[in-house]
């Protein structure tokens, strides 16, 4: 479902598992808007529900926002919704009487199962017809970079900027049930053998690489699809047999993005978003997301 002819209003909508930085993305974004503004001042944790920000294209302390993309449209509305896909009769979000213009699916480059997760949210998506059909929203697939280098399990936190620290907390402080502990552990024992806390997105993607990463990626994917089979169980139990909760297979992370890089619209792609820093923001992906919202105004 496209949003209605306006040529004052953009609507773009962010997607992507807990995590990944879509509020984080927003926040740099307006502090491009806005310089003049502190938009790091606080910390916050994860969006409950939907956040939207706002960017008015023809305010007098944005113009170098209007510029340096070309955006015409003077106001430009990014829709964040939370990281539980819930687009139900409970759900905050009325995403059936809502259209878009946009729609950015964002993944963690250092955190596969967040890839694997944009399956799932397009999925749903295309569903309401947002995405997947001629006359849906286009599509872009943003890979965020959230520090500057890979931390080790102990240190995770060091290397996260402080306005995504409460966020790590709040995430962290709840301990799992029992088996979904041991999934992780085997998970983080076959992480700390290939030398890295996380596998990433890349890890599943390159055909060849050392011994050591095929053999984790391998069990990786066994684990993963051990977690997804108790889940479903578990979702079958207190749902019924018809519950749509969670899905019996589980896609690739090759699936995953290739399912939403060829979506009909056509998809533009930024690899490694550097968040951590805004001035890297700036350099390396400002451009192309501006050029996005760019081309949304005139289709």
């Amino acid at each position: 479902m496209t949003a209605p002819s306006n040529p004052n209003l953009l609507r773009v909508l962010v997607v992507g598992d807990t995590g990944v930085g879509k509020t984080l993305l927003l926040r740099r974004l307006r502090q491009v808007a806005v310089p003049g503004e502190d938009a790091f001042g606080s910390t916050w944790g994860p969006t409950t529900g939907f956040h939207v920000e706002v960017v008015l294209g023809n305010h007098q302390h944005t113009s170098a926002f209007a510029s340096r993309g070309q955006i015409e449209a003077p106001c430009v509305a990014f829709i964040e919704l939370g990281g539980n896909r819930n687009f139900g009769p409970s759900s905050q979000f009325p995403i059936s009487l809502m259209s878009f213009d946009g729609v950015l699916f964002v993944y963690d480059g250092q955190n596969a199962n967040s890839a694997i997760g944009l399956s799932y949210w397009y999925e749903d998506l295309k569903s309401y017809g947002v995405v997947g059909n001629s006359g849906g929203a286009k599509v872009m697939l943003l890979e965020t970079a959230l520090s500057q280098s890979v931390m080790n399990t102990a240190s995770a936190a060091e290397g996260l900027p402080d306005e995504l620290l409460g966020a790590y907390l709040q995430r962290n402080i709840k301990e799992p049930p029992l088996w979904r502990r041991i999934v992780q552990k085997v998970r983080g024992s076959v992480a700390h053998w290939v030398g890295t806390s996380r596998l990433s997105v890349r890890d599943f993607q390159q055909q060849q690489g050392s011994l050591r990463v095929r053999v984790a990626v391998l069990c990786y994917y066994w684990a993963s699809k051990l977690e997804n089979l108790l889940l479903f169980l578990v979702a079958v139990v207190l749902f019924g047999p018809y519950q749509q909760a969670v899905r019996l297979r589980r896609p690739s992370v090759a699936e995953s993005l290739l399912m939403i890089s060829s979506d009909v619209s056509g998809t533009q792609t930024i690899l490694s978003c550097p968040l951590f820093e805004q001035l890297a923001f700036e350099a390396s992906a400002l451009e192309k997301l501006m050029s996005f919202v760019d081309s949304l105004r005139h289709d």
